[in-house]
């Protein structure tokens, strides 16, 4: 993922002259047809004589002096309406989410986590054993945001060998796919924040470093839900994608809820060091931290 957002910075930086010079349906078409080779170039450059890598690029740009959409590496039905899963771009709608409720009164994102939702007597995070990670009384909403609260990242980090688990030393969420066979299991943010709970999980101190997060992010979402009283796709659906006019934007959370509108783009993952397709996925352990599907218009 961040090889191909390199990819994508450095094509802007080139796209940019292109574009400032672009007048009428001529100029329009040369300047698609130079981003088309740009796009075919970098991603030749990228993937060529390599067989752990599958997909393509896409760029979509709105500007005043034109609108363009070109693709490298994926067929004919790759428009600007096509779905696919977008990742941990999802972060960047939490992220909006949490600072929307800043805005509105509804939480002060300096807070600990530990703290009581603003005019009320219930705390951000539940007080129960499953959301008792290690830290937790020091821990801001500000530095889950940040990825420097040192929250143990479940769904990326395999657990460390010396606990006493079944999945000990193995990623948990493959644990329970893969091994366990249950491929449409509906993981819950308790069960993903009870493993750091359970085993006292922490790579350092809050605001001690920074270390990519997941769980936190997963985290987030339970604080945007505690706070509206809605799940965390209605939320945003209500409050960013309808004012935005993003109507091909979902956030798919049960695991039996694996499908994709179609146009798609497929989707793979690298899993035990074998490049699968994985486009119909369960989602439901990257609830407000990967779970998003949208087009690049959207």
């Amino acid at each position: 993922m961040k090889i191909i957002s390199t990819i994508i910075i450095a094509l802007v930086s080139l796209v940019i002259p292109l574009i400032s010079g672009c007048r009428g349906p001529q100029n329009i078409d040369r300047t698609n047809a130079e981003l088309t080779s740009l796009l075919d170039t970098r991603w030749t450059e990228y993937s060529q004589g390599r067989t752990d890598i599958a997909g393509g690029l896409a760029i979509r740009i709105l500007s005043p002096r034109g609108d363009y959409f070109v693709s490298a590496g994926l067929d004919n039905e790759a428009t600007e309406n096509i779905h696919f899963r977008a990742a941990s771009t999802t972060k960047t709608f939490t992220a909006a989410a949490i600072l929307l409720l800043d805005q509105r009164g509804k939480l002060n994102i300096d807070d600990r986590i530990i703290s009581n939702i603003p005019g009320t007597l219930s705390p951000y995070i539940p007080d129960t054993p499953e959301y008792g990670i290690p830290y937790k009384e020091e821990i801001t909403i500000s530095q889950l945001l940040g990825h420097r609260a040192g929250v143990f990242d479940v769904s990326n980090s395999p657990v460390p060998d010396t606990v006493s688990a079944d999945y000990a030393g193995k990623n948990y969420v493959d644990y329970i796919k893969e091994d366990l066979g249950q491929i449409e299991h509906t993981f819950t943010t308790e069960e993903l924040v009870g493993i750091v709970s359970e085993h006292h999980l922490s790579y350092f101190k809050p605001g001690g470093g920074y270390h990519y997060s997941n769980t936190g992010y997963s985290m987030l979402g339970k604080i945007i839900e505690r706070i509206s009283g809605m799940n965390y796709a209605s939320f945003l659906k209500e409050n960013l994608l309808e004012p935005n006019g993003l109507n091909d934007t979902t956030f798919p959370s049960d695991g039996n809820d694996r499908g994709i509108p179609v146009t798609y783009a497929q989707g793979f993952s690298i899993i035990n060091g074998t490049l699968r397709e994985t486009t119909q996925d369960n989602m439901s352990a990257h609830v407000a931290e990967g779970n998003m599907i949208t087009t690049p218009n959207d």
